[in-house]
């Protein structure tokens, strides 16, 4: 089973959030890297655990 926490250790997943909020931040989007991703991933286990997925 691959855990969150492998996700957050991936290399190629850690190069793609850097490279999505580089583009972000000159697109002048904020707090759309860790932060708004563990927010999204937490609420996703939620919904996921409430249709026992």
């Amino acid at each position: 089973m691959i855990t969150l926490q492998d996700v957050k250790n991936n290399p190629e997943v850690i190069g793609f959030i850097e490279g999505v909020h580089k583009q972000l931040t000159a697109l002048g989007y904020t707090e759309h890297s860790y932060r708004h991703i563990s927010i999204v991933a937490e609420r996703a286990g939620r919904i996921l655990k409430t249709l026992r997925i």
